[in-house]
């Protein structure tokens, strides 16, 4: 294709129209699929990281009924973080999870404490929300209930 000139140092107002219009749809279209990749890292994030909530405050659930000592386990959950304490030989042992991707909607802090035989102190349940919008919902059970992740709200 020959291109014409108007003189010896442009291009026709059409050519510049043509390649701006190709030059937009490709931009479209590369931020469109980038977008969509980084919607979908940020609901992978969120959900590993309930998945990570979760597993922690069940195996300090199951360290607290297992350590014999008959003191027990707590778990105390913050916005950002969580804080995770056992007895172990006699001593409390605490240790922190923080989260980059998930915040725990609470007032200020709530207390779970774990007896020797596997029942809460408390029962609730607590909006999990991601930084894209997502959210989830923990749920602690009376008693000696079930712990566990729910996409819609308990009643």
């Amino acid at each position: 294709m020959q291109m014409r000139y108007n003189n010896c140092f442009g291009y026709t107002l059409s050519e510049v129209i043509v390649t701006l219009s190709i030059l937009s749809l490709l931009t479209i279209g590369t931020v469109g699929v980038g977008m969509g990749a980084w919607k979908h890292l940020e609901d992978q994030q969120f959900e590993a990281e309930c998945e990570l909530l979760l597993k922690e405050i069940l195996a300090t659930k199951e360290m607290g009924m297992m350590s014999g000592d008959g003191k027990g386990a707590a778990v105390t959950l913050y916005a950002n973080k969580v804080y995770l304490g056992t007895y172990e030989n006699g001593m409390f042992m605490q240790r922190s999870k923080v989260f980059k991707h998930l915040t725990i909607k609470v007032a200020d802090a709530v207390k779970i404490v774990f007896t020797p035989d596997g029942t809460n102190s408390i029962s609730n349940s607590y909006w999990l929300k991601g930084n894209g919008g997502q959210s989830r919902y923990l749920v602690v059970q009376p008693g000696g209930g079930r712990i566990y992740l729910s996409d819609e709200k308990p009643r």
